[in-house]
């Protein structure tokens, strides 16, 4: 098995379990998923995802502080941003073997540099690295629909977001791809109409 293999079961079973393990009462109120993508110290050999979730009562509470419902919904920024499981990033072994048997691999000494070509050569290897990992991460939440962990906690498919901080073209296209067709569209909508 490869590392990125190993990173890639590991994270799934830790994904899984923290889904399985939300609270039974609150299930009933929970109407998406997150998983916040970000790059550990701006630094991309150390992308992550922190899993969480929101419910309707939080979007009641938001109401007033929202320009509408959609943003109150939908903009994370309203989210109860709680954390589920907290996966790869510096700390992360696994992440850092996976790292390290890629193409893009480069040495901290490298990273350090201040001679400008090598800099711009280590900055494409941390984006195509990144690029992976965003593939490997809608692979994960696939798994997840596709194991019918979703709809065995929530009785149901909700959609699982797949985003950053700022909501912009990209990850749009990564939240469709991870979800089944139809699941994420009531964001994805809001996201069209500019009401995030």
């Amino acid at each position: 098995m490869s590392r990125k293999d190993t990173f890639q079961q590991s994270t799934y079973n830790r994904l899984k379990a923290a889904i399985v393990a939300i609270d039974q009462a609150e299930r009933p109120v929970i109407y998406a998923l997150s998983c916040w993508y970000l790059l550990e110290d701006d630094d991309p050999r150390y992308p992550s995802l922190i899993l969480g979730y929101n419910t309707t009562q939080q979007v009641q509470a938001q109401l007033p502080y929202a320009s509408g419902e959609a943003e109150a919904k939908w903009n994370y920024a309203f989210w109860l941003q709680n954390e589920l499981v907290s996966v790869g990033g510096q700390a992360d072994s696994q992440l850092a073997a996976w790292f390290q048997e890629t193409s893009f691999y480069y040495l901290q000494a490298e990273n350090d540099t201040d001679d400008d070509a090598l800099s711009n050569k280590i900055l494409g290897l941390g984006e195509q690295f990144n690029n992976e990992f965003i593939t490997l991460s809608i692979s994960l939440i696939q798994q997840l629909f596709r194991e019918n962990i979703i709809t065995d906690t929530f009785g149901k498919n909700i959609p699982v977001l797949l985003h950053e901080l700022e909501y912009y073209d990209e990850p749009l296209d990564w939240t469709q791809r991870a979800n089944p067709p139809g699941i994420a569209d009531e964001f994805c909508q809001a996201f069209r109409k500019g009401r995030l």
